[in-house]
């Protein structure tokens, strides 16, 4: 399978999972357009509490009912 196709695969596995709480880490990842779209209906739809990491702004904005900024800070080697 592609990795679009294992990516799929993965998220279709923890929807029809009885779950209360999701985790995902970049859950759109190497998914077209459609399968993307397909994702975020699910998403708005299902009531379990989905907390994730994803880069795609768009698809943060449109399904996070709060967001958690992380940024870089510096650290040092002694």
């Amino acid at each position: 399978m592609s990795p679009g196709q294992q990516k799929k695969v993965e998220l279709v596995g923890s929807f029809v999972a009885s779950a209360d709480l999701l985790l995902w880490d970049e859950p759109l990842n190497y998914l077209d357009i459609d399968a993307r779209e397909a994702i975020e209906d699910v998403v708005l739809r299902d009531a379990s509490t989905l907390v994730f990491v994803e880069h795609d702004a768009a698809f943060v904005d449109r399904v996070a009912t709060q967001v958690v900024g992380l940024r870089p800070r510096s650290v040092g080697f002694q």
